[in-house]
């Protein structure tokens, strides 16, 4: 590595580490608005890993629904419904877009079903 790669690495660093201010309650709710959002554009690449996930915990294909039934943390918190503190998730993977280079990469991702979210 070169000294100005180095340079940049630091300054990232730096940048991660400072303090973040506070959301506002709009802010909060807007983000988790576009996080529910995004759960609903998903592609069906993760499908057979949440079925074949929740089937082994003994759920029917009735009540194993991607994008209706099973849902990320803060797309449940969006509904008004919190996860409970001893669930335990289905990893998927997801396959965001770098903004700056347009190339994807992977992304662990823990989704989790109604029954495992009681109302906030």
């Amino acid at each position: 590595m070169n000294q100005h790669e180095l340079d940049t690495i630091n300054q990232a660093a730096a940048e991660a580490s400072k303090p973040r201010k506070p959301l506002t309650p709009e802010e909060r709710a807007k983000r988790l608005a576009q996080s529910y959002a995004r759960t609903q554009g998903m592609s069906e690449y993760n499908y057979e890993t949440i079925l074949t996930y929740y089937f082994r915990q003994g759920f029917t294909e009735e009540e194993v629904l991607p994008r209706v039934t099973v849902l990320t943390e803060n797309a449940w918190k969006h509904l008004g419904r919190i996860v409970e503190k001893d669930a335990e998730p289905c990893i998927i993977t997801l396959w965001p877009k770098n903004r700056k280079t347009g190339e994807r990469y992977p992304r662990a991702c823990s989704v989790y079903h109604i029954s495992q979210t009681k109302v906030a």
